[in-house]
């Protein structure tokens, strides 16, 4: 079973908590994490900036260990907002709640459809069969 950890997010210039849902897998590696950093107190960031006293930049971690991997692949195109809209959409074809995929993401449900969710052509087809499969009954009735 997973885990809730406190996590800060930037909002308005400013830092605030939330809890954020972790699975066992991913608890495992940031406590492993944990266990190589150079610092033992229990406040500290998990992932610090080089001065220590405020979280890396997003920006940064983006340039200097997402993005390389990322061209090494050929997905150099890919940005934070399309990894949301992936985690969106299959969260929504693997039948998560969206509720709770908004509440992951930080947005309201609204957000969450209409802007992060992006139904594939397989859910628009099968979509289009129920449809007509429908009226089709019901011209029959």
């Amino acid at each position: 079973m997973g885990s809730e950890m406190p996590a800060r997010t930037r909002r308005c210039r400013s830092y605030s908590k939330r809890l954020a849902a972790l699975s066992p897998d991913t608890l495992a590696a940031i406590e492993l994490w944990c266990t190589k950093t150079f610092h033992d107190d229990p406040e500290a960031w998990v992932f610090p900036s080089e001065k220590l006293t405020t979280p890396i930049g997003r920006d940064n971690l983006w340039r200097r260990d997402i993005e390389p991997k990322l061209k090494l692949i050929n997905l150099g195109w890919v940005n934070f907002q399309a990894m949301r809209r992936t985690h969106a959409s299959l969260s929504r074809k693997a039948g998560i709640d969206p509720k709770l995929v908004a509440d992951e993401l930080g947005h309201g449900l609204g957000v969450n459809l209409d802007v992060y969710t992006i139904s594939d052509s397989g859910q628009r087809l099968e979509s289009v069969n129920l449809l007509e499969q429908s009226l089709a009954s019901s011209a029959v009735n």
